[in-house]
């Protein structure tokens, strides 16, 4: 889930580029199982993806299909912001915001081009890459109360590339932290053996997670 790349300065009505993104991650979180009149607490492991990120912020349960026009995407201005969102391919719309991150310590690259005009040494520098350490903070989104991202945040370290525009392209990004999420599941009753749905909110406690931006797949421009 991700979010505010702050590689410069943000300039309003800036170009947004957006970018096809991968997340995958892992974690685990506590639940209680009652088995006779014993009650136990488990650790139980827990999958982050593109799917399941995408079904909760759409407000549908995990094992849902999701439509074809609905992606994970990072938005990024070339001037600094970003978010990590879901995002219609066909409209070129963002649909709903996942996660914003800002960063600290930023640390870039840079090559130094000199050239001699009539007597005088010009030298100028153009950034290439940077490094930076990051706060992910997750958005609510999704239906509060049966499937939704409910909040949470991850210390990362974002890493990545600047095009001839200075404009951040092949970014990753990892780290760890804490997701609250609530889902709905079916399960069947061991008394009247009926389907019946069951509702819970968890803290899902991320081990590690990872994301990595993709293709290119347009250019939003600022109003």
């Amino acid at each position: 889930m991700i979010a505010s790349l702050t590689v410069g300065v943000t300039y309003p009505g800036a170009a947004e580029n957006v970018f096809a993104v991968s997340v995958t991650g892992r974690g685990q979180f506590q639940e209680s199982k009652t088995v006779r009149t014993n009650e136990t607490r488990l650790l139980s492991p827990a999958t982050i993806n593109n799917r399941n990120i995408l079904n909760l912020a759409l407000g549908q349960p995990l094992n849902s299909a999701l439509p074809p026009n609905r992606i994970l995407a990072l938005v990024v201005n070339c001037a600094g912001a970003g978010t990590l969102a879901v995002y219609d391919p066909m409209t070129s719309n963002v649909v709903a915001t996942v996660a914003t991150l800002t960063s600290s310590n930023l640390l870039m690259a840079s090559n130094v081009f000199c050239k001699t005009v009539e007597g005088q040494r010009h030298c100028s520098g153009k950034s290439t890459a940077f490094a930076a350490l990051g706060e992910m903070t997750l958005a609510a989104t999704g239906n509060r109360g049966t499937n939704a991202i409910d909040g949470g945040s991850l210390c990362l370290y974002v890493s990545g590339a600047l095009d001839a525009h200075e404009c951040a392209k092949n970014v990753v990004a990892n780290g760890l932290g804490n997701i609250d999420v609530t889902f709905t599941t079916s399960h069947r009753d061991p008394q009247t053996h009926e389907q019946v749905d069951v509702t819970g909110s968890i803290r899902i406690l991320v081990q590690s997670l990872t994301l990595t931006t993709g293709r290119k797949l347009g250019t939003i421009q600022g109003n």
